[in-house]
């Protein structure tokens, strides 16, 4: 079968999709062109690994290995990040890794955190917002669109977008109209993943090879 992958709509605002997806042989793919960052959580066995990524400006040939199990968060396309972890340093597959504690737990900000899995990961999110340690900024929606409040300046506009975004708002517009003019293939999911009523509410793509929206987070760090 090689790729198994599923996405559903987040259920938190700041929180574009929930996906998740498995390998069971190992399996060549294509990250698409994506503009939102994510928190990415991949397992091996009894081995966790725990990754923020940045947005991804050009398609990339990865390989998801056999055995290895991946679920994650797409953040809201524009303006939601963590600020301990700035987008402009994890682009293009430049994550960041969370350090992982014995008994499943994560080390962030100098607080550990439990283990979420795929079907109570919208907690986990939900307590990075209480905490602070995941914001939404409002203006760089306004500053997409080449608006600005009258007191700020475009070089304070465009350093405030880039750190939310984690690209230039130019190349922001050029990866957007990459991703929507790329061809589909019936690997891909389509961006409107259908509403969760309940934790086992999905989408399916399955595939021995090709292109997706929602990869998994760890090829890299196999």
């Amino acid at each position: 079968m090689g790729f198994n992958f599923d996405a559903v709509a987040g259920e938190l605002p700041l929180m574009q999709r929930v996906w998740s997806a498995s390998c069971d042989a190992t399996t060549g793919f294509t990250s698409t062109v994506k503009g939102s960052s994510m928190i990415a959580f991949a397992r091996n066995g009894d081995k966790w690994t725990v990754h923020v990524r940045g947005p991804e400006t050009r398609a990339t040939h990865l390989t998801c290995p056999e055995g290895w199990e991946f679920f994650g968060v797409e953040l809201q396309f524009v303006g939601a990040y963590l600020p301990l972890f700035p987008p402009s340093g994890l682009a293009n597959l430049n994550d960041a890794l969370l350090p992982t504690l014995s008994g499943d737990r994560i080390l962030l900000d100098n607080r550990d955190w439990e283990m979420p899995t795929k079907q109570n990961v919208d907690v986990f999110v939900n307590r990075l917002v209480r905490a602070g340690l995941l914001i939404f900024d409002p203006l760089v929606e306004e500053i997409r669109h080449g608006e600005r409040p009258r007191a700020m300046s475009e070089r304070i506009a465009q350093i405030r977008f880039r750190r939310a975004v984690g690209v230039s708002r130019r190349a922001r517009s050029s990866s957007a109209s990459s991703r929507h003019s790329a061809p589909r293939s019936s690997s891909r999911l389509a961006d409107r993943s259908p509403r969760r009523s309940s934790s086992v509410a999905t989408t399916t793509s399955r595939s021995s090879r090709g292109r997706c929206d929602g990869p998994p987070a760890t090829p890299r760090a196999s």
